[in-house]
């Protein structure tokens, strides 16, 4: 299991979780700085980190020693808050929702792992901050859901 922590010298922790009734630390990833990891979601063998405005990616083939491989700014000044991976399409896209005054909604290309790269967004109609992003592959909507004063939940489809 992998959990995102307030911990400045271990934002994730790698729980083992073979036996359910007495779990133990694997072992944690140290992100740089102070921030939180908020998020972090995976897929085969990636781990996808959210802290601050930075998107980390971790190789967890294996989880007793995650290895970086890249990183990037989803530059809108906002704070990753909730990762939704769309794997059923190519390239591979992450959804990202965010706290920024802009493009509240981004889409990241994942297919290379060693360079993602911000390739879509979106930009609310009213500046908001988006908690939670869902996606479906077999409708190909994302969902945002956020606590606006309106437009607490917007349904996008991805071009």
């Amino acid at each position: 299991a992998y959990v995102s922590s307030s911990s400045d010298t271990q934002e994730v922790k790698i729980v083992n979780v073979t036996n359910p009734a007495a779990p133990t630390l694997a072992s944690s990833i140290n992100l740089p700085g102070t921030n939180n990891a908020l998020t972090i979601s995976h897929n085969n063998n990636n781990l996808f980190i959210g802290q601050s405005n930075l998107l980390y990616i971790y190789n967890i083939t294996n989880p007793l020693s995650p290895s970086s491989l890249s990183n990037v700014s989803i530059g809108t000044g906002g704070i990753i808050n909730d990762i939704a991976i769309n794997i059923a399409q190519s390239p591979d896209v992450l959804f990202l929702a965010n706290s920024g005054n802009v493009a509240e909604f981004q889409t990241i290309n994942i297919s290379d792992n060693l360079a993602p790269a911000v390739f879509g967004a979106y930009n609310t109609p009213t500046a908001n901050s988006y908690t939670g992003v869902a996606y479906s592959s077999s409708l190909n909507r994302a969902v945002i859901v956020g606590n606006p004063p309106t437009q607490e939940m917007l349904i996008l489809k991805p071009q």
